[in-house]
């Protein structure tokens, strides 16, 4: 069974394992280059990302996923095409394909 972080090859679900780091959501948050008018969307998306980060049960990584995209859809229809393409790339990197290709 992979540790936490990891995703078995084929998964990419929006229910895989807890697989983001606080250190990955900072590399995210550098690589997106936020301009000023997307802060404040970032700081709601930051929030649900921390609670992935922290979270180790399935059932409450569900919910959170839900909250994430909730919190996240503003933000996303903020973005330009590049900073939208590196944004759904990482979230399928760490596993959540299913909830980045509902962006």
């Amino acid at each position: 069974m992979p540790g936490r972080g990891t995703v078995r090859s084929g998964e990419g679900s929006e229910f895989a394992e807890p697989a983001i780091s606080r250190g990955q959501i900072s590399h995210l948050k550098s690589a997106l280059n936020l301009r000023p008018d997307q802060h404040p969307h970032w700081a709601r998306v930051e929030s649900a990302l921390n609670d992935l980060a922290r979270e180790k049960s399935v059932a409450e990584n569900t919910t959170k996923l839900r909250r994430l995209k909730v919190v996240a859809a503003p933000l996303i229809n903020s973005l330009d095409d590049s900073q939208r393409s590196y944004a759904i790339a990482f979230a399928r990197r760490i596993g959540y394909g299913r909830l980045a290709s509902s962006f």
